[in-house]
């Protein structure tokens, strides 16, 4: 059967003078020259029988196929580019460990420990992703997951890493009148942690406002920076804001830190033998355990 798929070089000027808006900055950018680009341009549209571009004033503008196009394309190539690259990788017999986590969990408590795994285990190839709800392993491509919570998740075995010790923080500027009564402010807030505000008042003993809600957050970087540049006050795990409590960036003038009554677990799917690459980064990370 003859194939219609065109040449991965014209696949790849046609994605880099799209990106570029110039054939010379993408024959740059392939290391060829700008002739050669122009011809695998020429010959991509005539395979296709469909214009790709049309020049405006000194730049190619793609044209509305050539926008649809690009997204099969750049979606294809990264894809055969990330497979490339793990087969070479691991043509040695070495494995891939799919290793899934929250993303300031991952910044900021394991990524400066990670290397020492990775010197370690030099067969293994980290493949790290981000998210922010429970993984389904049944459906994803997932071998470990640092997830929290009450560990209790259906058809996983979840093994404790650590307790989470929260704490109400804001910038120095925002304190008002020096009260410390956490009401009295804007109140930030986590969409993965819709409980965090009602578990701090139950530890203070005081009875919520809900008067001042602020803004809900995806993610805890994005919660830091607005709290940073004084949007209001929120509970955060301490571990997060170590460094800013210590260089003065953030205060907490509301309380102490409290213990939540979730944590974080390394979860994994439950099966009667797991395997080597599964052992091996679970016993690296309970060596870390805070509990």
């Amino acid at each position: 059967m003859q194939h219609v798929i065109p040449s991965l070089t014209s696949l790849k000027c046609f994605q880099a003078t799209y990106e570029q808006g110039h054939v010379t900055k993408a024959a740059l950018a392939l290391n060829m020259t700008q002739s050669a680009v122009t011809r695998q341009i020429q010959k991509l549209e005539y395979h296709i029988g469909v214009a790709l571009f049309r020049r405006v004033k000194r730049r190619l503008e793609p044209t509305e196929a050539g926008k649809r196009y690009l997204l099969v394309v750049a979606e294809t190539l990264g894809k055969l580019e990330a497979e490339t690259l793990a087969i070479m990788m691991h043509k040695a017999g070495g494995r891939t460990l799919h290793l899934r986590m929250y993303p300031t969990f991952g910044a900021r408590w394991l990524m400066p420990k990670l290397g020492e795994f990775t010197e370690k285990h030099t067969d293994l190839h980290l493949d790290i992703t981000t998210g922010y709800t429970p993984v389904d392993f049944t459906q994803e491509n997932v071998d470990i997951s640092i997830q929290h919570g009450l560990g209790d998740w259906p058809n996983v075995t979840a093994i404790p890493l650590m307790h989470e010790d929260v704490i109400a923080v804001c910038a120095p500027a925002v304190m008002k009148n020096n009260t410390a009564n956490s009401n009295d402010y804007t109140k930030l807030h986590m969409r993965s942690r819709p409980y965090a505000w009602d578990e701090w008042h139950q530890s203070q003993s005081i009875d919520a406002i809900t008067t001042k809600n602020g803004p809900t957050f995806e993610n805890y970087n994005m919660m830091l920076e607005a709290l940073y540049i004084g949007m209001g006050v929120a509970i955060v795990p301490q571990m997060f804001v170590g460094n800013d409590l210590a260089s003065g960036a953030l205060i907490a003038p509301f309380g102490g830190a409290i213990r939540s009554e979730r944590a974080y677990y390394i979860a994994f799917e439950s099966r009667a033998t797991q395997p080597r690459k599964i052992k091996a980064f679970t016993n690296w990370i309970q060596s870390h355990s805070q509990l």
